[in-house]
């Protein structure tokens, strides 16, 4: 039964729909892997720039959320946490200021910051330019 809907479905369909089908079906994946990839291939390209490692402190932090509405009610979903850290270099004092988004890869240390058992964490920076840093979340 299911081998004669597929044969009768084969020979009905054209190539221009399959090509559309495929078409629809690259954008919707290549959409989702934007989203869900993009801010991982950023963290690691800027860390690739960075030449410096120091230990930095953990400040402040504060939740990036949004409302989103279900049949079950609103409930709040976490896009990222704004940390606020500082580190010493060369005598020096540096407070930045970093996005950390919500990925599986970044689970462990949001979960930490949050349960505030993370105080102190590795940060890479610039020799030349230390207020270019970013958190190493590994």
């Amino acid at each position: 039964m299911i081998q004669k809907w597929i044969k009768d479905a084969w020979q009905v369909a054209d190539w221009k729909t399959i090509r559309q089908v495929a078409v629809v079906f690259l954008l919707i994946a290549s959409l989702l892997l934007l989203v869900f990839k993009l801010p991982d291939w950023k963290r690691d390209f800027v860390s690739s720039t960075l030449d410096t490692e120091g230990i930095a402190t953990l400040i402040s932090y504060r939740r990036l959320e949004a409302m989103s509405q279900s049949e079950t009610g609103n409930t709040m979903i976490l896009h990222a946490l704004e940390v606020t850290y500082a580190f010493d270099w060369k005598e020096k004092r540096y407070v930045c200021t970093e996005n950390v988004p919500n990925t599986i890869k970044n689970q462990p240390f949001i979960e930490g910051i949050l349960t505030r058992s993370i105080n102190t964490f590795t940060v890479q920076f610039q020799a030349k330019n230390p207020t270019e840093s970013q958190l190493l979340v590994n």
